[in-house]
C-alpha cells in the first residue's frame, strides 16, 4: 500500500510487462516544476531538484523581463 506520508490524489494503475497490476500516482512540490512519481509505495525522481544558482539565474530572468530590461 501507499506510505501514509503521501497524500492520495489522482491514483493510476499501470501494468508492469509481466501483467501485474501496480499503482502510481504524481507528487509536485511547490518551487520545483517536475514531480516525483510514486510508484508502488517507492518514490522515483525524474530529474533532480534545482539546484540554488538555477533559481537565482531563473529569478533575474523574470526580473530583466518585468522591468524592461530584456
Amino acid at each position: 500500500m501507499m506510505n501514509s506520508r503521501y497524500p492520495i490524489k489522482k491514483m493510476t494503475i499501470l501494468y508492469r510487462p509481466d501483467g501485474v497490476r501496480v499503482s502510481a500516482q504524481l507528487q509536485s512540490t511547490f518551487f520545483d516544476a517536475i514531480p516525483k512519481v510514486i510508484i508502488h509505495g517507492e518514490v522515483y525522481e525524474i530529474l533532480p531538484p534545482l539546484t540554488w544558482f538555477q533559481y537565482v539565474f531563473a529569478g533575474l530572468s523574470l526580473i530583466l523581463v518585468l522591468f524592461g530590461g530584456g
